[in-house]
């Protein structure tokens, strides 16, 4: 890793931790059902 990379990680982890593993591992997957359903999506153009 270079030290972009730790830095950002360092910086982005006390961010998600409160969030809970649970709710970043379900992204994905939420993001996958919305396209499927047809609902707009922030990661597709």
């Amino acid at each position: 890793m270079t030290t972009a990379q730790i830095t950002l990680a360092v910086v982005l982890i006390p961010v998600f931790l409160p969030l809970g593993t649970a709710k970043i591992a379900a992204v994905p997957f939420m993001r996958q059902a919305a396209a499927h359903s047809g609902m707009p999506s922030s990661g597709r153009c």
